[in-house]
């Protein structure tokens, strides 16, 4: 008897143990804390209301594909290993977000110390963006930037650190200014067939439609309006064809909405065009982007953008768009966010 008491005080510490040991993962998992820093050469800026969505998971190919409310959105995220993709995934993201009202995750606005902090964030990707605002005769934007979380760093305990970006946009000295939008279309030749022969674009004034209209070949896919320089102006398609996947684009006043066949069966966005990156190979990270000596922040003394400053654009009313400037080599939006980890206290 008293050896198979013995016995059944032994199973009951192996059972505890065993049960302690698969618990352990759980207090791993459950998130890391995301501090978002906006700054300029004089210190912290305060009162930048900033907002955190959770946008994507992966799936069982290991890659990111939108999730929650963003789900139904035909935005591709498979090619946001390289910085142009994941700038353009950030910027889409964050137009349907702002347009179609969708409720963040996390919002507030920073701390005198120029400090906005988030609660846990699980395993996906999480989009950070800021509201615009005018300073000193130009505009103020927060870059959208994509950050990930993954299980290593779950398992690491640290915290997530973004320094934002901020592209500067001058005001004309009126307060009035021409805008354009343009369609592209991505398509192999063989399916040209599937393009529609028109679309529909909604034009919004600080968040509100005012406006929608027909873009075809008759009107060169293109589309001017008059409007004052201190609204916020967006565009965006009102209906997506099927199999195609969308990419927003802007440059001072001039939009693009570029639309990108899908040719996988039941959809998807694994078009074999040679000129696009080889999804064959593993995929890496979210890029980090910059480093921080090189983000571009708030300054009173000089006007700065974000990346590509040197490439001139069009004057507004031109009848012609440098696709190479708005669509490859002159990328309009890089990933922002410098994001940095340092070891939980």
């Amino acid at each position: 008897m008293k050896i198979n008491g013995f016995l059944r005080s032994g199973c009951a510490l192996l059972c505890a143990a065993a049960m302690m040991s698969f618990a352990a993962p759980a207090v791993l998992a459950q998130g890391v804390p995301l501090e978002i820093r906006c700054e300029n050469e004089d210190g912290g800026l305060s009162g930048i209301q900033l907002k955190v969505y959770k946008v994507g998971v992966k799936n069982a190919e290991g890659k990111y594909e939108v999730t929650g409310d963003f789900k139904s959105y035909p935005v591709s995220l498979k090619e946001i290993t390289t910085a142009t993709a994941a700038a353009d995934a950030a910027n889409t993201l964050e137009n349907y977000a702002v347009l179609d009202k969708i409720p963040p995750l996390y919002e507030g606005e920073t701390d005198e110390s120029g400090s906005f902090s988030a609660a846990e964030l699980d395993e996906g990707l999480y989009l950070i963006c800021g509201e615009k605002y005018i300073q000193e005769g130009q505009w103020v934007i927060p870059t959208p930037s994509l950050i990930k979380v993954d299980r290593k760093e779950l398992d690491s305990g640290e915290i997530i650190k973004v320094l934002t970006k901020f592209e500067l946009k001058k005001m004309p000295e009126e307060n009035s200014a021409e805008y354009g939008v343009k369609k592209v279309w991505d398509i192999l030749d063989q399916f040209t067939e599937k393009q529609p022969t028109s679309i529909k674009v909604g034009i919004y004034d600080n968040g509100e439609l005012a406006e929608e209209v027909t873009l075809d070949e008759e009107n060169d896919w293109e589309y001017y309006w008059q409007g004052e320089a201190d609204h916020d102006w967006r565009v965006k398609e009102i209906e997506i064809p099927e199999d195609f996947t969308v990419v927003y684009r802007n440059n001072e006043t001039l939009y693009q909405i570029e639309n990108t066949y899908t040719i996988t069966e039941g959809g998807g966005d694994d078009n074999p065009d040679s000129s696009k990156p080889d999804e064959s190979k593993p995929e890496e990270s979210v890029p980090d982007s910059s480093k921080p000596d090189e983000s571009k922040t708030p300054s009173s003394s000089k006007s700065e953008t974000s990346s590509v400053t040197d490439t001139s654009l069009p004057q507004t009313g031109s009848l012609w768009w440098p696709v190479p400037v708005l669509g490859g080599a002159g990328v309009i939006l890089i990933a922002a966010g410098v994001r940095v980890s340092s070891k939980k206290k």
